[in-house]
């Protein structure tokens, strides 16, 4: 205020400020005026039991002391201390109830401006003081503070980075709870939309609706906190529905929902399978039927017969090597390029709720286009109890197909263009296959396993981006390394998967641009496949020990062997993906 002066306030958040402040007017209301002073007062107010865990209560206890203090005690005439204060100025004012809660929509207790779950607080206890539903003050400020937990929680599991995304997490998945069966839905909703979504809602509208789904919300998001994405859980450490002998559900879970920032509309669509069927977890398998697309392996066994062509184009000057990893990827694929066929092949399939939101958050990222459409159709069909969770899952597991055929897009897209923007974690998960195929040890989870708690791991670029200065330097030329420029080389192969690999961050000071020959040399070496106290990254050790036995460059048979790795993963996402 003017001249420094201020005016303090006591906002009562919790139900124990509310009983702390109830016993002490309900005390001072019954006493007689004449018969009680302030050293009486004082030594009641002193000796009030606090609840725990409420600040406020302890702020307002002595806020009444120091009043009692500053204007009662030693016993004189409170009029003339008062009149005396030029540096406080002191008021009551009864405001209509409705009014004297926006004193929450500015500043909190500490003075700081509302974040958005606060002010959706405050909203809804005005809403429920506006229609008349008093009752409901108390399971309001009851749920806010078990949400201000939960993303504590959010934050302490890596779910988000801070405390206020944690928060404005909560509040967008309030949205999503409520309104993603409304067709007009929108999934990319921020956290201040959401607040506007609520500012904007009926009047009139039940409130008791929003408290019970932030209810459902808190139940369900603090159990996957708590049992699956905390590594020493006992159910996170029950093995991995994708590789049981080396890794763990932590993994699982982790992966999905903080390596890949699983969007916030389909993680609610995840949390609402288990609210709907609450005896199965996310991770429980189903069997259904599926039909299988055999076309879904044509980009991969094309991309094999030119490498075959380019191979055979070499000559004399073919490896031997390069021809082995040729002739293990065709004979891995021999079954589905002989059997490529336009009419679909219905399987059985045992998928969980884990996987179907895997597969939609994987495959359905095609530039230019909605992979979200018809999401909220769907979800207003499989939200009704004629939904088993058999039936639920195949429905869910199913949607990528049906607004576009994005499996194949993506396999196509591993195999001839720039890598999706998924990129980080199917190289992650390629890393867990690749340690569950060379037989690991079952490790702890977090360590190993899955590499969910290890940081400074960085996307390689085998062919260098910064390649042309090095071959000029070494007076030597795109073409003799299979390019006919610089710029087919950034256009065609640079950002492809198959050009990328995981490795520690200390590594590319190492590396830096040179030659992949050279390159691989450290690839083998512990300042690559290693860091202190970490564990060894199988995938750019297996790039090393292969590029190492391609003999020297320049040389085609670079090139070549980038292609045929974006063969090879693609043969692993059509596995795991589709």
């Amino acid at each position: 205020m003017v001249g420094n002066d201020f005016l303090p306030r006591i906002i009562l958040g919790t139900n124990g400020d509310h009983t702390f402040f109830r016993v002490l007017v309900d005390w001072l209301f019954s006493q007689n005026p004449g018969a009680i002073g302030a050293t009486q007062i004082r030594s009641h107010v002193a000796g009030l039991p606090l609840a725990l865990h409420c600040p406020s209560s302890r702020r307002l206890r002595d806020a009444v002391l120091l009043l009692l203090d500053y204007f009662f005690l030693p016993v004189i005439a409170p009029s003339a201390r008062l009149a005396a204060a030029h540096n406080i100025k002191m008021g009551l004012t009864e405001l209509d109830t409705q009014y004297a809660l926006t004193s929450f929509i500015t500043l909190n207790d500490r003075g700081k401006a509302l974040t958005i779950l606060e002010k959706l607080k405050a909203l809804w206890l005005q809403r429920a003081v506006a229609i008349g539903n008093f009752h409901l003050t108390v399971p309001i400020h009851g749920v806010f503070g078990d949400l201000y937990r939960l993303a504590d929680s959010c934050v302490h599991v890596g779910l988000k980075k801070g405390l206020g995304e944690a928060e404005d997490f909560l509040a967008q998945l309030l949205y999503h709870w409520l309104d993603m069966t409304r067709p007009q839905h929108e999934v990319w909703f921020s956290a201040e939309k959401v607040y506007e979504w609520f500012i904007a809602s009926d009047p009139a509208a039940d409130v008791s609706g929003w408290v019970a789904a932030a209810q459902q919300i808190h139940l369900q998001l603090n159990h996957l906190c708590t049992e699956y994405l905390e590594p020493a859980a006992q159910q996170a450490q029950q093995p991995s529905i994708h590789f049981p002998g080396t890794s763990t559900l932590f993994c699982d879970y982790h992966s999905l929902l903080v390596r890949l920032e699983l969007p916030n509309h389909l993680l609610a669509l995840l949390l609402m399978f288990r609210q709907l069927h609450p005896r199965f977890e996310w991770h429980d398998r189903h069997t259904f039927p599926f039909a299988v697309n055999p076309l879904l392996a044509q980009p991969i066994c094309s991309l094999l017969q030119v490498e075959k062509n380019e191979i055979a184009g070499l000559g004399g000057n073919a490896n031997g090597a390069l021809q082995s990893y040729y002739d293990e990827l065709e004979a891995g694929s021999r079954n589905n390029c002989n059997n490529l066929t336009e009419s679909g092949q219905l399987v059985s399939r045992d998928k969980s709720m884990l996987e179907a939101i895997e597969r939609i958050a994987v495959l359905a990222w095609k530039e230019g286009s909605n992979p979200r459409a018809g999401f909220t159709h769907q979800c207003a069909a499989t939200f009704t109890p004629q939904y088993n969770p058999g039936d639920f899952v195949s429905s869910w597991y199913a949607f990528c197909n049906q607004g576009g055929t994005y499996d194949s897009w993506y396999i196509e897209k591993l195999c001839n263009r720039n890598a999706p923007v998924s990129q980080y974690y199917l190289l992650y998960e390629w890393e867990r296959h690749l340690i569950a195929r060379a037989g690991g040890q079952k490790v702890l989870p977090g360590v190993i396993g899955c590499l969910a708690q290890q940081s400074g791991i960085e996307l390689e670029h085998i062919l260098p981006a910064a390649w042309e200065e090095t071959i000029v330097n070494s007076g030597q030329t795109f073409p003799q390394w299979g390019f006919r420029d610089p710029t087919q080389f950034q256009r065609s192969m640079l950002e492809r998967i198959g050009n990328k690999a995981l490795l520690w961050g200390n590594c590319n000071v190492v590396v830096g641009n040179d030659h992949p020959n050279i390159k691989a040399t450290h690839y083998t070496g512990g300042t690559c496949n290693h860091n202190p106290n970490a564990p060894s990254l199988i995938q750019i050790e297996k790039v090393g020990q292969e590029i190492i036995r391609l003999g020297a460059g320049p040389s085609p048979l670079f090139k070549i062997y980038v292609e045929l790795r974006c063969a090879e993963i693609a043969k692993f996402a059509l596995r795991r993906f589709c």
